[in-house]
């Protein structure tokens, strides 16, 4: 999910709405993919390299992850899991 600060600026929009917007795009790809029978999606969503950022935008971004997980809990059923490659 790279991108989406460089999308939110073109747009002049606040960074945070980029990453807003990265989200929902992921969820529309979950949703595609689900529907194409494809079983495996990877999808990298916060690098190291990401610790780097402001504090505010790192914290934003641990929320967003938190409450997109609880809000869109409803569609992760017995056909889609998620998994963390490294522990946060």
């Amino acid at each position: 999910m790279d991108g989406n600060a460089r999308w939110a600026k073109q747009r002049l929009l606040p960074i945070t709405a980029g990453h807003e917007a990265g989200v929902e795009a992921l969820w529309q790809l979950v949703r595609d993919c689900r529907q194409l029978d494809i079983r495996a999606l990877t999808a990298f969503a916060f690098s190291s390299e990401n610790w780097n950022r402001p504090a505010a935008e790192v914290d934003f971004l641990m929320q967003l992850f938190e409450r997109t997980i609880e809000a869109r809990e409803s569609e992760l059923d017995e056909q889609v899991s998620l998994q963390g490659a490294a522990p946060l």
